[in-house]
């Protein structure tokens, strides 16, 4: 049984695909990697929760993968924790990838996370089979392509 979907979740422009806000100040996409440096540089506590956390997350991913039927739900639950913290601590995501995550959990995905490097970008979401068609016509309520 195939148990994953990745569904593109990219914005169709505005705030979500070219420029983001932190704090006040907007900053292209591009810089991202640069105030993430900066930010892991001068000590930001935020971003040393997110490596620690990430680093345990992943590690316990690899012990699910390699477990004979490993457990679909439990490695979508990391998923969902994974794009909380780039939510929430790194803060890379935008308010319509967390629209996507949430509609794509509400309709039947196990778990969902933006990928790249956030601030418009794509999510994708861990989906069983019978599941795929709601998530995407859920998704194509939203605006995204």
């Amino acid at each position: 049984m195939s148990f994953f979907a990745v569904i593109g979740a990219q914005s169709e422009g505005g705030r979500d695909h070219g420029q983001v806000e932190h704090g006040g100040a907007r900053t292209d996409r591009i810089d991202q990697g640069e105030q993430v440096g900066r930010r892991f540089q001068q000590g930001d506590r935020d971003i040393y929760h997110y490596i620690d956390e990430t680093e345990r997350h992943v590690e316990h991913m690899r012990q699910l993968m390699r477990a004979l039927g490993p457990n679909r739900e439990e490695i979508g639950d990391i998923m969902t924790r994974l794009h909380g913290l780039l939510k929430n601590n790194v803060r890379c995501s935008t308010d319509v990838l967390d629209t996507c995550v949430t509609t794509a959990i509400q309709n039947g995905a196990l778990g969902a996370k933006l990928t790249g490097s956030g601030n418009g970008g794509c999510m994708f979401a861990l989906v069983e089979k019978e599941h795929e068609e709601q998530v995407s016509l859920a998704l194509q309520n939203l605006p995204v392509r």
